[in-house]
């Protein structure tokens, strides 16, 4: 179960990781719309590399393993003490080995799909 403004950790540990999305609000969010639950996924940026159906499964597992390394994060009830969780939370994924990993192979990926291949 992801707390509320999940969506902000996720966003960000992607970020990291090399995969952009957008942190979003959902149905009945309890969270409010600068820190929301949610987050939305596009395929727009893959498909005009030609990625396919293969590579989206394998983009799907480095999500997955994103999200379940920030799954512990919750932000705090307290607005006065989110600044320094968000700054300490920054501060993990730096480090994080799992993190660390998935970018790497986000830019494997990234180089055997180039954005102008007959460069």
């Amino acid at each position: 179960q992801f707390g509320k403004g999940h969506g902000v950790f996720v966003q960000e540990a992607l970020d990291v990781s090399g995969i952009t999305l957008n942190k979003n609000t959902i149905p009945n969010d309890p969270s409010s719309p600068f820190y929301p639950s949610g987050v939305r996924l596009g395929t727009p940026a893959l498909t005009t590399r030609g990625m396919k159906e293969n590579e989206m499964k394998t983009i799907g597992k480095l999500i997955s393993q994103v999200v379940y390394e920030v799954k512990g994060y919750q932000l705090p009830d307290d607005k006065e003490a989110r600044q320094e969780y968000l700054k300490k939370f920054r501060e993990d994924i730096q480090k994080n080995e799992t993190i660390k990993t998935v970018r790497q192979q986000v830019l494997e990926l990234c180089n055997r799909f180039p954005l102008y291949p007959n460069m």
